[in-house]
């Protein structure tokens, strides 16, 4: 069952959806006794199945930036698969997607681990995060994010928004990299690359060279994204740049695309919302990627509370896997993904009255301790199960962030699933680079870089 917050709180809670302020300084010492310092529970469950965060991983003696990611925890064993067969055991921890996928697939399956909860912070970030508990506010109906920086920007959430938000806004390297692939299956099983990606990422928002006041002050964006497509060869050369608004009620995500074959720059802003991805050839939408991404002003948010379930996590050996072990017919390889019991935060998404979106009905999972996107949940129009979405969590201890290793979405209706931004194998697997020039994550930059 979802843990309520009781019900005549409960209405009044949504009766001031996304109109919170930022938590009293007493609520905000919680993050320091029974809250992480990133808001999850201190304290393992009832039932033993869910450790008592510790501090989570660190890296191994020795650990070099650019290792490859050991795998975590490599000693542990499956405790038990859950499928179709015995999936009514276990539904109270299962998402009603992954059971669809279940039943529609009796081979299809999920192995268990043992619970290890993983995810470290920086000390910087921490501090940061404590204060974003009494700074932070939403605006506009919650679609406006002021004064986050250097962490979650409600470690205490009160609302969907403020849940959606930290997951939109999680932690990550100040500026990384990394190469990725975009698989489609098709439902008689062929494999395709729709495309083969370099990507750089910067987020002013965690870059610890700043001060709150400098981000404040000199930054419209929390996230900047500049991308090169290296393969299939008739999209060699194109390149996009993506940035990222705190403010989605003025501004929608900034992107540009440079044609290569045009010699083109151009400003694209009909890539968002349920615009379909050039990334991944349309399978998936512009607000899909990664869980949910982009404004949200086209639909009701609604938090339903916390609840324990089965999430893929810890998945450092699928990255160190070839996509050749992984994307098979169907349904990605079970063997490659490590399940786990951990607490995720459950918000419901629903396309507003007179609002329209390819995707109208969503229930999204996020972990407590990460803030990740985990699973989502997509049904079509007529309420019918559509898409389960699932991203492998990837912990980079070493620089204590937990990364998403790609994100499988399954087809439920038409047999086909993607498998977007998979890193398996990756020489760049969310790599920390050096902080780029001011200037690179511009258009003109952009421009200047097209070359065929």
């Amino acid at each position: 069952m979802i843990t309520r917050i009781g019900l005549l709180g409960l209405v009044a809670l949504f009766a001031v959806q996304d109109a919170q302020a930022a938590v009293t300084a007493q609520e905000a010492q919680k993050l320091k006794s029974e809250l992480t310092p990133w808001g999850a529970e201190r304290a393992g469950n009832k039932d033993g199945t869910i450790p008592a965060w510790n501090g989570g991983l660190k890296a191994p003696a020795g650990y070099k930036p650019g290792d490859p990611r050991a795998p975590v925890h490599p000693e542990d064993k499956v405790q038990f698969s859950i499928s179709s067969k015995n999936m009514d055991k276990y539904k109270d921890k299962l998402s009603a997607n992954l059971m669809a996928l279940m039943a529609k697939y009796p081979d299809f399956r999920i192995d268990v681990y043992p619970t290890r909860r993983t995810a470290s912070y920086p000390d910087w970030a921490v501090q940061q995060t404590l204060q974003n508990a009494t700074r932070t506010t939403t605006t506009n109906d919650g679609l406006t994010v002021v004064n986050a920086f250097g962490g979650p920007p409600f470690p205490i959430p009160k609302t969907g928004r403020e849940v959606m938000w930290n997951g939109m806004m999680r932690f990550s390297m100040p500026e990384f990299e990394y190469i990725a692939n975009n698989w489609a299956v098709t439902a008689n099983g062929e494999r395709i690359l729709l495309s083969q990606v370099n990507q750089r990422w910067y987020s002013p928002m965690f870059d610890p060279a700043l001060t709150a006041e400098d981000y404040q002050k000199n930054s419209s964006f929390f996230q900047l994204g500049r991308s090169e497509f290296i393969a299939p060869p008739v999209k060699n050369g194109e390149m996009q740049l993506i940035r990222v608004p705190a403010d989605t009620y003025t501004y929608k995500n900034d992107i540009w695309q440079y044609l290569a074959g045009q010699r083109r720059l151009r400003k694209a802003p009909n890539l968002n919302y349920d615009a379909p991805n050039p990334n991944t050839s349309g399978m998936s939408n512009v607000d899909e990627s990664y869980g949910v991404a982009g404004p949200l002003d086209r639909f009701d948010v609604t938090l339903l509370g916390k609840k324990e379930m089965y999430v893929p996590y810890n998945n450092n050996n699928l990255v160190l896997m070839s996509p050749d072990k992984i994307v098979q017919p169907k349904f990605p390889n079970p063997e490659a993904v490590r399940w786990e019991l951990h607490r995720v935060w459950v918000v419901e998404m629903k396309i507003k009255e007179g609002q329209r979106n390819t995707v109208p009905h969503r229930i999204v999972y996020v972990d407590e301790d990460s803030w990740n996107f985990t699973i989502v949940d997509s049904f079509s129009a007529d309420g019918k199960p559509w898409k389960v979405t699932y991203m492998p969590q990837y912990v980079c201890a070493d620089v204590g962030v937990v990364g998403i290793a790609g994100s499988f979405g399954v087809n439920l209706q038409n047999g086909s699933y993607l498998f977007e931004a998979d890193i398996s194998g990756s020489p760049k697997p969310l790599n920390a680079v050096p902080r780029s020039p001011a200037t690179y994550y511009t258009p003109d930059s952009l421009a200047a870089a097209g070359v065929r």
